[in-house]
């Protein structure tokens, strides 16, 4: 993530975080991964790097599955939860504390994931470019970027609470996350949106709610399309409507996500 106000209040809250995505399916979206890299590269990758990682959870897994495996997250707070919880799952894993426009491994990877919304931090082009220039030079040639964005046409829909809140518990302790609001400013121009999330937690006598606001970009698929041709550094070989092989990017109810697969030239 950039260095700009990004939630970092809402990101502080690294296990609760951890706690409001845990309805995602990990290694179901590993397979998914691992699934395109056969495809596109006809291997699968020995090596992973994932962006904005959060509380790890692909890096973990891919760990598990004997990849070497890298994180990268401007956030101390979800570095550290993310080495511990490593840790704990008996995975190891390499994390480092940077920002997804300026950071540089030792050596390339095969396969870097970029997902959670996450590119929606890339507010302006410039900062698309750089991204796509640290990614480029972390890959090895032929590897694979795939980012997971969300569809376009969410943007042209009427606001829906059902579609941004949900409640989520473990281990006794309840997050109940809502993501945007339909008061939330958009510029028509930049299409950012200066985007609201409220985080409430129930942790036995612990209660609380967090309220933060941060700017987040939409992508239309063309203007995407024409940001990775401009970069010089990737061809886009496929794209998906969810982290899914069988969901096409169209304009179809099972299409939710943009998923864009990226090859470095």
């Amino acid at each position: 993530m950039t260095k700009q106000n990004y939630h970092e209040e809402f990101y502080k809250q690294a296990e609760y975080y951890d706690i409001a995505f845990d309805f995602r399916d990990i290694p179901k979206e590993c397979d998914f991964l691992e699934g395109e890299c056969l495809k596109h590269m006809g291997c699968k990758p020995s090596s992973f790097l994932e962006l904005c990682a959060g509380p790890t959870w692909h890096t973990i897994e891919f760990a598990k599955r004997g990849l070497k495996s890298t994180a990268l997250d401007l956030s101390e707070h979800m570095v550290r939860y993310g080495l511990d919880k490593a840790a704990k799952q008996g995975a190891k894993i390499n994390y480092i504390q940077g920002d997804m426009v300026d950071f540089k491994l030792s050596e390339p990877v095969d396969l870097v994931a970029l997902l959670m919304d996450s590119a929606t931090y890339l507010l302006d082009n410039d900062a698309v470019y750089r991204n796509f220039k640290c990614v480029a030079a972390s890959l090895n040639k032929g590897g694979l970027y795939i980012i997971e964005i969300g569809h376009p046409k969410h943007h042209y829909e009427d606001w829906n609470a059902e579609h941004c809140k949900w409640t989520m518990e473990r281990g006794g302790k309840k997050v109940t996350t809502t993501w945007g609001s339909q008061d939330d400013p958009f510029d028509p121009i930049t299409q950012i949106t200066e985007t609201s999330v409220r985080l409430e937690y129930v942790d036995g006598d612990n209660k609380g709610e967090i309220v933060t606001h941060a700017p987040s970009r939409c992508f239309h698929a063309n203007e995407l399309m024409a940001l990775v041709d401009a970069s010089g550094c990737f061809e886009l070989v496929t794209m998906y409507g969810s982290m899914s092989a069988d969901i096409p990017f169209d304009n179809d109810k099972k299409a939710w996500r943009m998923i864009p697969v990226l090859r470095r030239v």
